[in-house]
């Protein structure tokens, strides 16, 4: 499991740590799209959106915005202690700024290259394990995917990373039934993105002292 500084996060102001939320949930938004729109492979989650997304014909944040919200809703029921402000602002806001950056991308590049592609995937990952990382050193709770493998953790008795495992393999596959997009970048995700966040996060701690 991800381990924080408590005494950094009591340092900084609750502003401050809001701020890092915005900030956070704005590049998982931004990481999120530009994914979706390369075509190479979304991340686990975002599989599972993409595949709610193409079987009702709306768009990835309105799939976003109906999954986290159902998510949620469980997760209040039996983890509620993992759920913060940071939890609250990932479910309101990451749906409208997918919409915002897939209309624009298919704006510029209506036809990418694959050149295109492999760079925005290459950005897109890169931006959306670094909003996950300023989630996590906020401190003012996880996002709704990452609550729920943590309460389920503590209700099964399992060991978190098991868990983590065992619900992106089942995102995955749910996704894929329903028309998701997999790829070789939903492949290095599932593999690098938690060892990833982990090492981001605590180069931000060292750099906010």
């Amino acid at each position: 499991m991800l381990r924080i500084n408590v005494k950094l996060i009591y340092e900084r102001s609750w502003l401050q740590n809001l701020f890092l939320v915005f900030l956070g949930v704005l590049f998982i938004g931004i990481g999120t799209a530009l994914n979706f729109c390369a075509g190479l492979g979304n991340d686990p989650v975002s599989v599972l959106f993409d595949g709610v997304r193409n079987k009702l014909s709306v768009s990835l944040g309105t799939a976003a915005y109906a999954i986290n919200g159902f998510v949620f809703l469980i997760t209040l029921i039996f983890g509620r202690k993992h759920i913060g402000a940071g939890t609250l602002v990932y479910i309101f806001l990451t749906g409208k700024v997918e919409d915002v950056v897939v209309s624009l991308y298919r704006l510029f590049f209506p036809s990418p290259t694959l050149l295109v592609s492999f760079i925005s995937s290459v950005l897109g990952s890169f931006i959306m394990l670094l909003g996950v990382a300023l989630m996590v050193v906020s401190g003012l709770g996880a996002d709704v995917w990452t609550a729920f493998a943590m309460a389920s953790s503590e209700l099964v008795k399992l060991d978190f990373k098991k868990v983590k495992v065992l619900f992106d393999g089942a995102l995955c596959l749910l996704g894929f039934a329903f028309g998701g997009t997999v790829g070789i970048i939903t492949l290095l995700l599932a593999l690098f993105g938690g060892p990833l966040v982990k090492c981001a996060s605590k180069k931000m701690e060292r750099i906010l002292l």
